[in-house]
């Protein structure tokens, strides 16, 4: 069977210019609507050395290197089907094309949620999340995908379809291979089904706000306030024309929400009120870098941002993950500032998205990390012919 005989139909409709990444356009789109699809897919790639670049929502399709070559589009938009779901058990499990809009009403008419940052776009699907790796200002109290993914079925490069983990929590045989899958960007198997750990969703919620004059001030109220087991769920700092902007999402039970609330504002000197004038500038820009640091860095990386960094560039903080955002339209000019203010934070610095045209000069995941001959070792093994996404993960694998 060619590739054209399993394609199709499957993807009409679909123009390949919609699925450009980095200034490069797939041959075909093939839109499988089961595994047996995707394994048929894959392995007819494979023998054609075809490379394949694995995709759902495209929300987050701009993370990574640029491809190396890309032949075939697997849009996996399709495979979004509850398998199984027990909400007695906490577990849910799901096809890798769900949204997480579709897939947190059916967890919140259970009463429950799944921990994929709240930040995260209805958009975005289960199976790019996983392969991405995406957190936000949340994972310090909810995790990341790597986290609450306690199952997922895979399919590898040849076509085999395969399991990792399973579909309870309490799991553990063999080597936990979610944690591999995860982040790894579609360059090691195509994630077709996830299962996840779900949690009961807080009965109360409430978004308090604030600016407040320097950098030290609000990373030092978020530090206290997890330190002291308050119902801190996220808590996002960006820089306003008159100081720094701050809101704190707490989640809980009603008791704990009042008390949170009340301990913050004794601690900050204030009342908290809802601000919606100043609502965090979260703008697609074609520029976006993350620097991670240790928490207790955070306010000195700020600091060192807003003295550096000139023109317009956003600058937002996650304190209790110890991650800054960096948004702008500059040029190349940006990361250069950036890689030294990240290196002088004792940080790592990663490009999220920028003009293909920089991509090509650099590696987005900065230098290479120590464990790079082992990763290609593992993509040698689960990949031989590297037709899976590529160049696209940290070393170009």
């Amino acid at each position: 069977m060619s590739l054209a005989e399993i394609v199709g139909p499957s993807a009409a409709g679909s123009s390949p210019t919609e699925y450009t990444i980095d200034g490069m356009t797939p041959t075909v789109v093939a839109r499988p609507n089961d595994y047996t699809e995707v394994s048929q897919i894959l392995a007819v790639a494979n023998e054609e050395d075809l490379a394949v670049i694995p995709l759902g929502g495209r929300q987050h399709a701009h993370v990574g290197n640029v491809p190396r070559r890309y032949d075939v589009a697997l849009d996996l938009s399709a495979l979004d089907s509850v398998v199984e779901f027990e909400p007695a058990d906490l577990t849910i499990t799901v096809q890798a094309g769900i949204t997480l809009g579709a897939l947190r009403k059916l967890a919140a008419d259970s009463g429950l949620m799944i921990p994929f940052d709240p930040s995260a776009s209805d958009d975005a699907t289960v199976g790019g999340m996983i392969a991405g790796g995406i957190y936000g200002p949340a994972r310090s109290a909810l995790g990341a995908p790597r986290d609450f993914t306690i199952g997922l079925r895979v399919v590898m490069a040849d076509g085999r379809i395969t399991r990792a983990g399973g579909k309870v929590v309490k799991n553990v045989a063999g080597y936990d291979l979610c944690k591999l899958y995860a982040g790894s960007l579609g360059t090691l198997g195509v994630i077709v089904e996830a299962s996840l750990k779900a949690i009961p969703a807080p009965p109360v919620q409430a978004c308090l706000t604030m600016t407040l004059p320097s950098a030290e001030e609000p990373c030092s109220l978020v530090r206290k306030a997890v330190r002291s087991g308050l119902s801190v769920q996220s808590a996002a700092v960006q820089r306003v024309p008159n100081g720094w902007h701050t809101a704190i999402t707490l989640a809980g039970t009603p008791a704990g929400v009042d008390r949170s609330h009340r301990e913050i504002a004794a601690e900050a000197g204030m009342t908290l009120t809802e601000d919606p004038g100043s609502a965090t500038d979260h703008r697609e820009l074609p520029q976006e870098l993350v620097i991670t640091v240790q928490p207790s860095a955070v306010p000195g990386l700020l600091t060192n941002c807003a003295n550096s960094l000139e023109g317009e560039v956003s600058i937002e903080a996650w304190p209790a993950v110890g991650a800054c955002v960096l948004r702008s339209s500059a040029d190349e000019g940006l990361i250069a500032t950036c890689e030294k203010i990240s290196t002088a934070a004792g940080g790592h610095m990663t490009i999220n998205r920028c003009p293909p045209l920089v991509k090509h000069n650099r590696d987005v995941f900065g230098a290479e990390p120590s464990s790079l001959e082992l990763m290609r070792r593992i993509k040698d093994e689960f990949d031989p012919k590297a037709i899976l996404s590529p160049g696209r993960a940290a070393g170009r694998i």
